[in-house]
């Protein structure tokens, strides 16, 4: 008749074996309590046993095995009971077999000991685009994996801050976990050096529309771009290629310190002849022969020029300037037009361009209030109510196809308030200019009873433009 225990006492344990270096952390020692019953009236079992090992969260401290203690903190790996009984004998014994892992207790960054190391290297490639010019770069990961550890020392762990041996490399990743085969921790740090090549923002055309046509626009991308340079490769890449504009260029920042700028450009021309001549036939007494000039996407240092190109290209041989237009386009540059036109005679009475011709224009003037002028002449209360008198404007006329000629001859320094230039149709303009203006006496007789006395009739042998430097001008 044999005893069987009832205790899990560490001065009874026995050795089964061992895995490792006693003297390192990672150690496994693995014993075993024997005899131990399986079934009992009072006390103990090998169930309340293996619970009572199981619920042990705190370290095991100088673990002994066969009375021998092996030095450190371990942690509680596995525990298993077993049934030795043979051929069904009672009374029946079993065992317990305790798995004990030996950890380091962590202080210091150096209590964590040399890690284990890991590399990794990737090529990268925005958009997946080939590498036909140096736009890609090259991701570089190193490892630490620090094994072993107090599963308690989470918090520890995670505000070290290990540097790797080669320079370049920054923490991009760190992780604490607890192992659960052996329930010992683990700190994983991971370092990374990526090196983007495209430093000087070289692009790679992506697409191209309409090429050597009206509009001709190309799409580049620049990948690759280390983000630290991406401000300067932008402000370099805002300037448009020669013949173009640029409608759009982005900058965007993507992962890892790489950035990529795309750059759309619209082609646009720097030349004073138009790109299109659209020529209309003349039908006799119906529709006038004519020519509209386009000028489309003109650069925007060119603008001016062009615009005063479209006063004159075509007038001549028959042709009058119709009309100009502009339109400035989102990009800066702008397409302009205009149209010259033959008048056709059978609508159109033949003038003398740019001739001058003079003209007399007369016109009431009326006020309810008694005129300072020739007072005494007046009653105070007029016939119809108000005093009038006629002014006479002496002008000279010009009809033009030339816009400036005519504003030219409206607007001179002798000209008196009332002068003016206007567009006619079909390519004329008209151009009044008021020389001066004279006056009758103020009257306050009824206007339907008015006589010659108010009319001017002339200075014996003064022509009436020269009259008018007797009269008040302006």
């Amino acid at each position: 008749m044999s005893i069987l225990g009832q205790s899990v006492a560490n001065e009874i344990a026995r050795l089964v074996r061992i895995e490792g270096d006693p003297k390192n952390s990672g150690l496994k020692l693995i014993r075993t309590f024997p005899w131990i019953a399986v079934e009992a009236a009072d006390g103990n079992t090998i169930k309340e046993l293996t619970e009572t090992l199981n619920d042990v969260t705190s370290l095991v401290v100088n673990p002994q095995a066969n009375q021998i203690e092996y030095s450190g903190s371990f942690v509680n790996s596995n525990v298993v009971g077993l049934d030795e009984s043979e051929r069904g004998r009672n009374p029946r014994d079993g065992a317990i077999v305790q798995t004990l892992t030996k950890i380091k207790l962590v202080t210091d960054l150096a209590s964590l000991g040399t890690p284990l190391t890991e590399a990794t290297y990737d090529l990268l490639q925005i958009f997946s685009l080939p590498n036909t010019i140096d736009q890609e770069g090259d991701d570089n990961h190193r490892y630490y994996f620090y094994l072993n550890l107090d599963p308690s020392a989470l918090e520890t762990c995670m505000a070290f801050n290990p540097t790797y041996s080669v320079a370049g490399y920054t923490i991009k990743h760190k992780e604490f976990k607890v192992n659960k085969t052996d329930g010992t921790g683990m700190f994983v740090v991971i370092f990374e050096d990526t090196d983007w090549r495209n430093t000087d923002g070289e692009k790679v055309r992506l697409g191209r529309g309409n090429i050597g046509g009206y509009g001709e626009t190309k799409s580049e991308v620049g990948k690759g771009i280390p983000t630290a340079s991406i401000v300067s490769i932008f402000d370099d890449a805002s300037t448009a290629d020669e013949d173009f504009v640029i409608t759009n260029i982005l900058a965007t920042e993507g992962v890892k310190g790489g950035s990529t700028l795309r750059k759309n450009q619209t082609a646009v021309t720097d030349t004073g002849e138009p790109y299109i001549t659209v020529e209309t036939k003349a039908i006799t007494g119906r529709v006038p022969a004519s020519r509209v000039h386009i000028w489309h996407r003109v650069a925007p240092g060119q603008k001016d020029t062009v615009w005063n190109t479209t006063e004159t290209y075509g007038v001549g041989s028959g042709y009058l300037l119709l009309y100009r237009r502009r339109f400035d386009n989102p990009d800066g540059s702008a397409t302009f037009w205009n149209k010259v036109e033959i008048p056709n005679q059978t609508t159109w009475a033949k003038i003398n361009e740019n001739q001058e011709y003079r003209i007399i224009r007369s016109f009431v003037e009326k006020t309810t209030k008694k005129p300072t002028e020739n007072p005494s002449d007046l009653g105070d209360e007029p016939e119809d109510g108000y005093y009038w008198r006629v002014v006479y404007e002496y002008i000279t006329c010009m009809f033009s196809s030339n816009e400036s000629k005519c504003w030219d001859h409206a607007n001179t320094r002798e000209a008196c308030v009332g002068s003016f230039s206007k567009y006619v149709k079909r390519g004329l303009w008209y151009a009044e200019r008021v020389d001066g203006r004279c006056v009758s006496d103020w009257s306050d007789k009824s206007l339907k009873d008015a006589d010659g006395e108010h009319e001017y009739t002339g200075t014996p042998g003064i022509e009436p433009f020269d009259y008018l430097k007797t009269c008040v001008n302006g």
